[in-house]
C-alpha cells in the first residue's frame, strides 16, 4: 500500500555559529511545518477520499472503499505522536480512534443503532451526538469486515450508517487540522499568554508526545493481543479484521522517529544510537509477515513478537534515560490515562 513521503529532518544544523535558544525555535518550527501540519494534511486528504468513496458505495466489500479506510487509519496511527491540543479538543482523538475497547462497547452501540433504527444518522451533524464507540475507524472496520454486521437491521440503515461514519470521520479530521493552523503559534513562538510559558515548555509537550506514542504501542497493540503465553489473545489486536495490526504499529513509529531525529540535531552521538534502536524495530517488523498478530498464539511467531515489543521498551528506556535528561524535561503526565 502506497504512503505518503514524509520529509525528513536529519539536517545538520550549523551549531557553533547559532546560539541554542535559535537553533530550538528552528527546530520545533520545522516540526510544526514537516510533521505535525504535514502528518493532520494527510489525515485530512485520506478523510476526504474516504467519505467521498462512501458516498459514491457503500457496499462493505468495495475494494475502494476498504483501501480508503486503511488509508485513514494510517493516517491517523502515523499521527500518534500528536494528541495534544486541537487534536484532543472536544474528545476528537476518541471520536477517531475509540481503541482499546475493553468492554466491547462498539459492537453493542452500532448493534443497538441498527435494530432501533436510531433516526440519530439522519445527518452528519446529528450522527456527531452518537455514542464515540459508534464513531471513527474502529466502529467503520467491524461494519465494512465484521460478518455480523452484514444482514442484521435494514441495508438501507447499514448503508447510511456507513456513510455517516466516513463523513463524521473526515469531519472531524477537518476540524483538527484547520484548528492546529492556528495552535502552532503557540509552539512557535511560546509566551506568557499561551499554553507554552516557554520553550521549555514546548520540548517538554513534544517528548511526552513521543513517549505516550511509543508506550501505547508496547501495551496496547502489542501487550494486548500478546496476552500471556498460556491464554494469549489474539483477537485483542488493534484492526485485525482488516489485517492492519502490524501495519499501524509501524506507522506509529513514524512520528516518534522523526521527533526522536529532530530533539538531537546537535547530538550527533545519541541521535545514532535512537537511529539503530528504530532500524531494529522496523527490520523487525518487515521480518514479522504478522498482519493481524494472530501469530501469538504459535510458540514460534509469539517468541518474535515478544522480542519486537522488548525492542520498543528498550528504545523507551534509552529515551528516558538520555533523551529527557538531553531535553531537560520527563515523560510526565500521560493524556492517554483518561478517566
Amino acid at each position: 500500500m502506497l504512503r505518503p513521503l514524509i520529509l525528513s529532518l536529519c539536517i545538520v544544523w550549523p551549531i557553533t555559529t547559532v546560539a541554542q535558544d535559535d537553533l530550538w525555535s528552528d527546530q520545533i518550527s520545522i516540526t510544526v511545518k514537516t510533521q505535525i501540519l504535514h502528518r493532520f494534511d494527510y489525515l485530512e486528504h485520506s478523510t476526504k477520499n474516504l467519505a467521498k468513496a462512501a458516498a459514491q458505495n457503500c457496499d462493505p466489500n468495495s475494494e475502494v472503499l476498504r483501501k480508503s479506510l486503511k488509508d485513514g487509519m494510517w493516517a491517523w496511527a502515523s499521527a500518534s505522536a500528536f494528541r495534544f491540543g486541537p487534536t484532543e479538543t472536544d474528545n476528537r482523538a476518541f471520536a477517531l480512534g475509540f481503541w482499546p475497547d475493553t468492554r466491547g462497547k462498539t459492537p453493542k452501540a452500532l448493534r443497538k443503532l441498527i435494530l432501533d433504527r436510531d433516526p440519530i444518522i439522519e445527518s452528519t451533524e446529528s450522527f456527531t451526538e452518537a455514542s464515540i464507540a459508534a464513531r471513527g475507524f474502529y466502529a467503520m472496520e467491524l461494519m465494512l469486515y465484521d460478518p455480523a454486521f452484514r444482514d442484521i437491521g435494514s441495508p438501507e440503515y447499514r448503508c447510511t450508517l456507513i456513510q455517516r461514519q466516513a463523513a463524521d470521520i473526515a469531519r472531524t479530521a477537518n476540524s483538527i487540522r484547520e484548528d492546529w493552523e492556528h495552535y502552532k503559534t503557540y509552539l512557535i513562538a511560546p509566551s506568557e499568554d499561551g499554553p507554552y510559558r516557554t520553550q521549555a515548555g514546548v520540548k517538554r509537550e513534544l517528548f511526552k508526545g513521543v513517549t505516550t506514542a511509543l508506550e501505547f504501542t508496547s501495551d496496547a497493540r502489542l501487550g494486548r493481543p500478546l496476552g500471556s503465553f498460556d491464554k494469549p489473545r489474539p483477537k485483542r489486536a488493534e484492526a485485525r479484521r482488516s489485517g492492519m495490526s502490524l501495519e499501524l504499529i509501524e506507522a506509529s513509529l513514524n512520528s516518534p522517529w522523526d521527533m526522536s531525529i529532530m530533539m538531537t540535531l546537535e547530538n550527533e552521538e545519541l541521535s545514532g544510537i535512537l537511529q539503530q534502536h528504530f532500524s531494529k524495530i522496523k527490520l523487525s517488523i518487515k521480518d514479522l509477515d504478522d498482519p493481524d498478530l494472530s501469530g501469538v498464539s504459535d510458540p514460534a511467531s509469539r517468541f518474535r513478537i515478544e522480542a519486537l515489543k522488548q525492542q520498543i521498551d528498550n528504545l523507551r528506556t534509552t529515551l528516558a534515560d538520555n533523551l529527557g535528561p538531553h531535553l531537560g524535561v520527563s515523560a510526565g503526565f500521560n493524556s492517554l490515562d483518561g478517566d
